[in-house]
């Protein structure tokens, strides 16, 4: 049995072949003019899910890096508070030092009293956003809690919270970015000194502090 082609049969098929081309031709323009190769789900079933996936993943990186900026930026601004405490510190030690043999206690008093409060304004800085050193509270951490008669402070209480704030900077990494000003400033109770072996260390009468 012989089938018949007939003119108009081959003038269809190629009518509906340049159809189909001339689309494939529209939607790669639109691709190139947007640079988006997916405009719909149906363009590319199979392989929405792996670009749904890339784009989630991109996603988290972008975040993570931008936490780990923001980590980074007020850990810094930590350490320059901290190296400002330190050295504040050192000058209060060599005001008592020097105290020892002043004659100008009043002048000796009252440079004493700038290193307190300094102190005061290093352990309620922040980074413009949130306090420095007060865990996971947005307070600032420290208040005054007694001053003498001429209004120079005498004691400071933490209204902060104990727990250190983190940031997530990674799958299952974390970093402490806001310590807690009780861990960072506050004296701290330990056990007992205790030698292991032949170290040359004998006990003294002093206190174990």
């Amino acid at each position: 049995m012989f089938t018949r082609i007939t003119p108009l049969h081959v003038t269809n098929n190629a009518i509906q072949y340049s159809t189909a081309r001339q689309q494939q031709l529209n939607e790669l323009q639109n691709q190139i003019s947007s640079g988006i190769r997916i405009q719909k789900p149906s363009d590319a079933p199979a392989d929405l899910i792996d670009l749904l996936a890339t784009k989630e993943l991109v996603h988290r990186s972008e975040t993570n890096t931008n936490n780990i900026s923001v980590a980074r930026s007020k850990l810094n601004q930590g350490v320059t508070q901290m190296t400002s405490a330190k050295n504040a510190i050192m000058s209060a030690l060599t005001y008592a030092i020097d105290g020892v043999q002043s004659t100008e206690p009043e002048a000796l008093a009252e440079a004493v009293n700038g290193v307190i409060n300094q102190l005061v304004d290093i352990a309620n800085a922040t980074d413009g956003v949130s306090p420095l050193f007060s865990g996971i509270s947005d307070d600032i951490p420290f208040e005054i809690s007694s001053v003498n008669d001429a209004g120079e402070v005498q004691s400071v209480t933490y209204v902060g919270h104990e727990q250190h704030s983190t940031i997530v900077i990674g799958q299952q990494a974390y970093v402490d970015v806001a310590y807690s000003g009780a861990y960072v400033f506050e004296p701290h109770d330990r056990e007992a000194t205790y030698f292991i072996g032949k170290t040359g260390a004998a006990s003294g009468r002093g206190v174990d502090t």
